[in-house]
Formats: C-alpha cells, sequence, structure tokens
C-alpha cells in the first residue's frame, strides 16, 4: 500500500529541525513528541507550562516530563519571568548541554567487579544519562537496545525519556545485569507497582542485598511472594485495610508463619484474644500469646482453647470438688461455646478423613484397573507445578506457560475421558469434600471463617 500527503492542508506550516527525526525520532516518546510540535507551532511566542499541558492535553507533571527530555537534549531553552517558567527552542547554533556525572560516582559497566574506589551509585548521587548518550549506548550495546525494548513490553506502554534514563542507568551505573532489571520489573508488575520510581527504588535495593544472579533473585522473589501473602491473609484476619503493616509487625508475622509454623485459624484466635484483653490490636501482645504456645507445642485452635480454660478448670476441680466427673478425676462442664467450637472442629476433622479416605481407595481402585491414570496425574501434578514456576518468576515466560497450560488441558481431558469411558464420573478422584470453599477446614483460602462451621457452630 503507498500513501501521499493531502496538500490540501498546507495553507500554514511550520518548520521541524532535521535533527529531531535524524537524532531523536527512535528514543523520544510520543508525549515528547507531541510538546515539541505544539511549541514549534507557537515559534512566536513563549509558553507557560500550564498553557503548554492545556493545548497538549496532558497534565502537567506530564508536559514537564516531555519536556525534560528536550530540554536535557539541549533542543529546548527554559527562561523564566516573574517566577514563570517560559519555555522557547534552543538559538540556532547553540550545542545541547550534556549533563556530567556527579564527580564522586564512577560509573560501572554491567558484570565489572566493584574496588573500594568504585562504588555502585544510588539516586539522586548518581550522574544522569542526556537521551543522545542513551541513544548512543543503545547503539553501540545490544544489551541497552534490549533492556528498553522488553521492559516497554512489559509494562505495556510507553517508557518516558526520565525512565528510559533511569533504567539505562541501572545497567550503565548500577552494574546489574538486563536479565536481572528485567526480572525487578517482572515482580513489580505483578504485585501492581509498575511506576519507574518504585521500579527503580527496588532495584537499587537488590544491589544493595548483593542480589546479582538469577538464582539469588529467584529466591529473593520467592520470599517476597510468600511474605506478601502472609501480610494480606493477617490484614484481612486482623482487620487492617487502610494501611501497610509496619517492617516491625512483618518480623512479627514472619516468625509466626515460617518459624513457629502456625495456620490462620490459630494467630486469629491469639488476635480475638488480644482484642478481649487488650481492648485494641497490639502486636507485641499477639506475639507473646502465640510465642507462648508455641512453647507449649499448642498447634491448632483446639489446643489453645483447652490451654485458655485450664485455670477455670483447675479452680473448679479445687474449690467445687462435687463438680461431675469423668472417669477418675473431676472436670469441670465446658462452656456452652466451647462445646460448639470442639464438636464443630471435630465434625469437620471427622468429614475432611472421610473425604480423604474415599479419594485413596478410588484412586487405588482406578489406578490398579486403568495405569494410565496414575500417569496422568503424575504428569498433571508436574506440569501445574511449572505454571506456577513460570507465573511467579515471570520475564518472558508467555509462551511456556501458555504451552504448559494447553498440555495441562490435554491431559484434563484425557483423564476425563479415560473415566467417563470406562463408567466413571468425570471428578471421580476428586477429593469429595462436602463443602467446596473451604474443603472442611472451616476457613476459607481468605482466612475467614467459612459458612459451614458457622452453620456447626449455631
Amino acid at each position: 500500500m503507498a500513501y501521499k500527503l493531502d496538500f490540501g492542508i498546507w495553507g500554514n506550516i511550520f518548520a521541524v529541525p532535521t535533527q529531531i527525526v535524524d537524532k531523536h525520532i527512535k528514543t523520544c516518546g510520543s508525549a515528547s513528541l507531541k510538546v515539541l510540535l505544539v511549541l514549534l507551532r507557537h515559534n512566536e511566542q513563549s509558553l507557560s507550562l500550564a498553557e503548554l499541558a492545556a493545548l497538549v492535553g496532558l497534565s502537567t507533571a506530564d508536559a514537564q516530563d516531555a519536556l525534560n527530555y528536550w530540554i536535557a537534549s539541549g533542543v529546548l531553552m527554559e527562561e523564566t519571568l516573574g517566577g514563570d517558567s517560559l519555555l522557547q527552542p534552543a538559538r540556532a547554533g547553540q550545542e545541547p548541554q550534556t549533563p556530567a556525572p556527579a564527580p564522586d560516582t564512577v560509573p560501572l559497566k554491567a558484570g565489572e567487579p566493584q574496588t573500594p574506589e568504585q562504588k555502585i551509585v544510588k539516586p539522586p548521587v548518581r550522574g544522569r544519562l542526556a537521551p543522545e548518550e542513551i541513544s548512543s549506548l543503545a547503539a553501540k550495546d545490544q544489551q541497552v537496545s534490549t533492556l528498553l525494548q522488553e521492559a516497554q513490553e512489559i509494562l505495556g506502554k510507553t517508557i518516558s525519556p526520565s525512565g528510559m534514563e533511569a533504567l539505562v542507568s541501572l545497567y550503565s551505573y548500577g552494574g546489574m545485569e538486563v536479565e536481572l532489571i528485567l526480572m525487578v520489573i517482572q515482580y513489580c508488575v505483578s504485585i501492581g507497582k509498575s511506576s519507574l520510581r518504585y521500579i527503580e527504588k527496588t532495584a537499587y535495593d537488590w544491589i544493595d542485598r548483593g542480589i546479582d544472579t538469577f538464582d539469588k533473585a529467584e529466591q529473593h522473589i520467592l520470599s517476597l511472594t510468600r511474605k506478601n501473602d502472609y501480610e494480606g491473609k493477617i490484614k484481612s484476619a486482623f482487620g487492617i485495610f487502610s494501611r501497610n503493616l509496619t517492617a516491625k509487625e512483618m518480623d512479627y508475622v514472619t516468625k509466626w508463619f515460617d518459624q513457629y509454623g502456625f495456620e490462620l485459624p490459630l494467630i486469629q484466635l491469639a488476635y480475638e484474644r488480644t482484642v478481649d484483653n487488650t481492648g485494641k490490636l497490639s502486636f507485641p501482645y499477639c506475639d507473646s500469646i502465640l510465642s507462648r504456645w508455641h512453647e507449649k507445642g499448642i498447634k491448632t485452635p483446639r489446643q489453645a482453647v483447652d490451654e485458655m480454660n485450664a485455670p477455670q478448670r483447675a479452680a473448679q476441680s479445687e474449690y467445687q470438688p462435687k463438680a461431675r466427673t469423668f472417669g477418675s478425676g473431676p472436670l469441670a462442664p465446658p462452656s456452652p461455646q466451647k462445646e460448639r467450637y470442639d464438636k464443630a472442629h471435630a465434625e469437620l476433622q471427622q468429614r475432611r478423613n472421610a473425604a480423604r479416605e474415599i479419594a485413596a481407595k478410588r484412586k487405588e481402585e482406578v489406578y490398579g484397573k486403568l495405569p494410565r491414570l496414575k500417569q496422568i496425574d503424575t504428569a498433571l501434578a508436574k506440569t501445574g507445578f511449572e505454571v506456577s514456576k513460570a507465573v511467579l518468576l515471570g520475564g518472558n515466560t508467555g509462551d511456556l506457560i501458555a504451552r504448559l497450560r494447553e498440555e495441562n488441558l490435554t491431559l484434563q481431558q484425557e483423564k476425563e475421558a479415560l473415566l467417563v469411558h470406562n463408567g466413571y464420573a468425570p471428578d471421580y478422584l476428586e477429593i469429595p469434600y462436602r463443602c467446596k470453599k473451604c474443603e472442611d477446614k472451616g476457613y476459607r483460602p481468605d482466612g475467614e471463617a467459612c459458612d459451614c462451621l458457622k452453620e456447626l457452630v449455631r
């Protein structure tokens, strides 16, 4: 298909310097190009930032970011008059000004060992890269070109000039490998933090932590993902909706889950006792309860309730010796609430055990008749794990994830077809939990009490 201009619109024209196309068309963003065209259109007058933003249809912050590209490259000059910023094209013959690096910083090449004289520079101490420097680096180093292209694909948007500068500086000044920078971007996007400032801050945090290999980055992401999951569960269980947990609070949470190995229902019970005793949420008080339970080997809510009611039972045993007895010793009659709670959990445990026994017997029966089904279940478990791993690690794994999910679907269809062909229901090998929402645990994945538990307690 051929294209041609409509010369009917050429009644009024303005000039565009050839270097705009020759040097900047590949590196400038769409917003930067828009603001420059508007300035060239109004080349006989000076425009304030607010006027320019209104003409282009951008916020003043976005307009300023777009202008910074041209100011840094020397195409525009900034003047002030009466406190207002006025923007004009640079005078003919004026040489572009290249910002110099800060005197106390030494750029590091990717992979270059750090020496005492060289230090990894953190913003805002590091030198700034001008747009023409970025263009030059991209032309000379394929890694820079790859970084900008793949970062833009991950973010799903055009990267601003300042964003390009931040990413390239991580490589050229920070000495961070392109593969690791892209992993940082993928992780930040996965948690809904796609701003370049957040990405840059996260990347320098990785540098501070000495994360300089793929394996270290993978382990760090797994740790962060696990802690994010912990934080979400605790915020929901503790009713914290307007803020994130502090670093100290997260230390407590990580200890409860990782060091003590507690499940959410037990932690939630400690929270309820904290509020009952103090009238407010207190992480230190809650931690004291959980630490005591850990020392006593308490692992379940039922054990914790028994421990909490022990003093009451002891007192009733001492001062009410005629209380009804069970077996050889006195026992205080349990409260109606505790009795219902214990019965509900016992009932759910029985349901889980029964469902698992049924599933185990069914698998033994079917695997004996149809060995292919055992092979399929093993393959399904493997592909499911690989999909989860690929989603977590991010990066250029889209094709891999699609292929694994397609394999998983094919295996699942083959499994169901084999079952139906041999007279079984398609879900015959699944564990037949009575409550699909919580799998007969009493608590949903978000930590909230399930309707089945509430019904049993009532």
